[in-house]
């Protein structure tokens, strides 16, 4: 008679017991990396953008294209469309530029955010009627999002950060929303409260 050789069911379950374990090792480590890797081909995208400004720059005698400097006419009175134009950089060559945001992975293409400017109230809260920051302040990237600068680098930006950035020539960087403009924690909706201050 010969002996059957084989897993009993406690072998089995050690088995798996062993393969779950494992997998829930790994699966927050590949979200991680998942995340990771987004972050990564978000910045190469806007690092090819800033390739794009340069070149464009360095053939325009080292200015920007009309369109990207101007602004669309607004309701708010006349000459306001020129006052916004003149508020904005014509070239890169600017003194720190590294904190002048040029683009931004950002829920629209433009915006015009103001020191004032309040957060979003909630994650996820539609832009539309909301102040021009919350067009930009979008947990993208793990409480922050990716740009390039006027000095053509390319890095992650706190979205707390956002207020301290040096958005058009008049933007007071010491703002209300910033810790130079005496901000609490307790004065940041409650999705931002735990982000890093700036």
């Amino acid at each position: 008679m010969r002996k059957q050789v084989g897993f009993t069911l406690i072998e089995l379950l050690v088995v798996i017991a062993i393969i779950a374990l494992l997998l829930a090792i790994l699966m927050p480590a590949m979200g991680r990396a998942r995340r990771q890797s987004r972050t990564v081909v978000c910045q190469a995208n806007l690092k090819q953008w800033g390739l794009i400004f340069t070149m464009y720059t360095d053939d325009n005698n080292g200015l920007f294209q009309k369109g990207w400097v101007e602004t669309r006419n607004t309701t708010d009175g006349v000459g306001q469309s020129q006052q916004n134009y003149l508020r904005r950089w014509k070239t890169p060559q600017v003194r720190g530029a590294a904190r002048v945001p040029l683009l931004l992975d950002a829920k629209w293409i433009d915006g015009w955010p103001n020191p004032a400017n309040a957060p979003p109230a909630y994650y996820g809260q539609p832009w539309q009627g909301q102040s021009n920051m919350a067009r930009f302040c979008v947990d993208r990237h793990n409480a922050v999002v990716n740009g390039v600068f006027l000095d053509w680098s390319v890095r992650k930006i706190g979205l707390k950060e956002l207020w301290t950035l040096k958005w058009h020539r008049e933007y007071d960087t010491a703002g209300p929303w910033t810790r130079l403009g005496n901000v609490r924690a307790e004065d940041w909706p409650l999705w931002m409260r735990s982000f890093k201050e700036y």
